[in-house]
């Protein structure tokens, strides 16, 4: 994988330092993981946008339920709002600490390229170029841990999401079988439905703490990695800007009013001439 092309006395200043190998580790690392990274940050931006109408419609029907004085149904909604608050807390911390990776990758693959370009750029010759490339080399390899450990964080946060995902799902499945159950009225299969149900509730619960975990640890990790490069970067669900904000359609001009002169004018030509009196002799 060519990075940037090397002049003879580059690639006589370059050989015998590991900055050709770090740079392209680095590169194809970042070429690996990078996808990862935005397919978490997209389903978490789905996500987050589903929660916020889950949101809006439980409130409306919970303003009815009050009106209506149903104190069950309340007392549902309002549990509904609050887990649906947690979700969404959650969803935006998935987020932040996704684009926080994404940009130490970004950070890292243009420092790597910048390194190689000094070189080539510096002045006197190969020995010059050699000292470059030495001091080069010992900054690539830190930016290289950098990226794994980056990589390594990012691979982290998708397992744990994929392991969520199929839990929900055998859940799902779980609950349908209760319901068939229920519907022959049968007894040893409503009770053998009710123990998967449970089995998958715990699972489901178990792999919800563990997101949050290894949320925070990746955030962490991200944020002291970031530092090492010279990087600021935010891994809190608060003031993290998720989810794009919908572009507000243009407002229709009204029709420009004609101008006062120009209606006076054609009111002038449309107007009959007043003829003058002739006078007598």
């Amino acid at each position: 994988m060519k990075v940037i092309k090397k002049s003879a006395s580059t690639k006589k200043a370059i050989a015998g330092t590991s900055v050709t190998t770090t740079t392209v580790t680095i590169v194809r690392t970042i070429v690996i993981y990078q996808p990862v990274i935005i397919r978490t940050i997209s389903l978490q931006t789905t996500r987050l946008f589903n929660i916020g109408s889950v949101i809006k419609s439980c409130w409306k029907s919970l303003k009815a339920a009050k009106a209506k004085k149903n104190t069950k149904k309340v007392i549902r909604l309002t549990k509904k709002i609050k887990a649906a608050k947690r979700n969404k807390k959650d969803a935006k911390k998935q987020v932040a600490v996704a684009k926080a990776t994404q940009k130490v990758l970004v950070k890292a693959k243009q420092g790597a390229k910048r390194a190689v370009k000094k070189i080539a750029k510096k002045k006197g010759g190969a020995k010059a170029k050699k000292v470059v490339a030495k001091k080069a080399a010992v900054k690539l390899a830190k930016t290289l841990k950098v990226v794994k450990v980056a990589a390594k964080a990012a691979k982290a946060q998708k397992k744990v999401q994929v392991k969520k995902a199929k839990a929900k799902k055998a859940s799902k499945k779980a609950r349908k079988a209760l319901k068939k159950a229920k519907k022959a009225k049968k007894p040893a299969a409503i009770a053998k439905a009710k123990a998967l149900v449970k089995k998958a509730k715990a699972v489901v619960k178990k792999l919800v703490k563990k997101a949050k975990v290894v949320a925070k640890t990746v955030g962490k990790v991200v944020k002291a990695k970031a530092k090492k490069i010279g990087l600021k970067v935010k891994v809190s669900a608060k003031g993290c800007k998720c989810v794009p904000k919908a572009k507000k359609a243009p407002k229709k001009k009204a029709a420009a009013k004609p101008a006062k002169k120009a209606v006076k004018k054609a009111v002038k030509k449309a107007a009959p001439k007043k003829v003058a009196p002739k006078k007598k002799d």
